[in-house]
Formats: C-alpha cells, structure tokens, sequence
C-alpha cells in the first residue's frame, strides 16, 4: 500500500513490439471449469476511505504522445472471433447476434446493408 497521494503507488513501462508492457493471467484452479467462478484476472475497488466516498474513475487511458491506430480495446473469444473492439476513433464495434439473448430486450438481429460489412470487419480482426 502507498502513501503517496501525489502520484502513482506502481508503475510499469515497456518497449515491447509484439507483446504487454504487463500481463496478468488468471489460471483456474480447477478440479472444474466453474472452480474460479467468482475469481477476475483484474479487480478494481474504488474505496471511499475516510471521504464517505469517491470521485475516482474505475479506468482511465490516455495518449500523452498522439494516440493509436489500432483497437483500444478488444475482446476475442477463445475460437478467435471478435465480440466487441474499442476503435481509435472511439466508435465501438461488436459481434452481430443471431438472436436476441434469452430474458433480454437487447441484442435484436436487423438485417440491413450494413450487416455484411461488419461481419467482414469483424473476422478480418479476428485474424490478428
């Protein structure tokens, strides 16, 4: 735990071209795929502390030297297909549902002229 209040209690920077400045893995356990049911690789607690509580933002990610032209964010599943990717622009690009999920009003099917090309977008993300 740091005392300092001025700046930052860790920090790590990195010259990596192909791989993190910091990786965090999480390994289940076991005996069973649902043993790490209640487990995350990242925790973040915002805490109120003695203030009652707390204006902190949960995350917060910046480019102090002209940003990036790839994805902020993606999210791919264990077959390697994209389910939603945060785009440098700050659009945000996510997997087309076949179907709306059970007990939600979200997530409906359209099928529109754009469907293709986000299908398309979406796999050739994929691939990287």
């Amino acid at each position: 735990m740091s005392a300092n209040t001025a700046f930052r209690a860790c920090e790590a920077t990195g010259h990596e071209t192909s791989h993190a400045t910091l990786e965090i893995s999480h390994i289940n356990p076991g005996p069973n795929p649902a043993s790490d049911a209640n487990a995350a690789a990242l925790s973040i607690d915002l805490l109120a502390g003695k203030a009652g509580g707390t204006a902190a933002q949960g995350i917060f990610l910046k480019s102090t030297t002209g940003g990036t032209s790839e994805d902020i964010m993606h999210y791919v599943d264990p077959t390697g297909v994209t389910i939603f990717a945060l785009l440098p622009d700050g659009s945000l690009l996510l997997r087309p549902l076949d179907a709306r999920p059970t007990g939600t009003r979200a997530g409906s099917s359209f099928a529109t002229s754009e469907e293709p090309l986000v299908s398309s977008m979406l796999r050739a993300r994929s691939r990287r």
